[in-house]
């Protein structure tokens, strides 16, 4: 008897270990859940629907580069830029984490972010215009809405 409840005990000790490994996320889908790492900005004048905005930035939280793109691949290699419909744009935030940077995940801060460029491109990648926000963007969670006609917001040409 006291066999067989120590062979039990071992088998409920290995298929928890097991469903640990099997349920622990492995990173291949690059952070592409949750909702943090959104910059939201509104009021676009119509005639730059359709065009698309490219979004860099500094995050002194984290200490690395954000990338603005509607996906990313693990090559850090920007593989869609979000475009502009109807006079809005939501773009996906991501930063590098890990010891080595060599993970890509959304950004999640909260901080104010006065380090960046933010253009609007035409679909071959010429840019057609820059907008800045003197003021900086904040960001709570990684998230933020800004207006393009207010905000104070800076649109010229590039």
């Amino acid at each position: 008897m006291k066999k067989f409840s120590v062979f039990s005990v071992m088998l409920v000790f290995l298929l928890a270990l097991g469903m640990a490994f099997v349920s622990c996320d492995d990173g291949s889908n690059n952070g592409n859940s949750g909702s943090s790492g959104t910059l939201i900005l509104t009021d676009i004048p119509a005639e730059y629907n359709g065009r698309y905005v490219n979004f860099q930035g500094i995050s002194r939280a984290k200490g690395r580069e954000i990338w603005g793109a509607e996906s990313i691949d693990a090559e850090f290699r920007i593989t869609a830029m979000p475009q502009i419909r109807n006079g809005r744009v939501e773009i996906k935030l991501w930063v590098a984490a890990g010891v080595t940077g060599n993970t890509i995940v959304r950004y999640d801060a909260d901080e104010t972010v006065t380090s960046y460029n933010c253009l609007i491109v035409s679909d071959t990648s010429n840019t057609v215009v820059r907008i800045n926000f003197p003021d900086g963007i904040i960001f709570s969670n990684g998230n933020s809405t800004k207006s393009i006609t207010g905000d104070n917001a800076i649109i010229s040409s590039w």
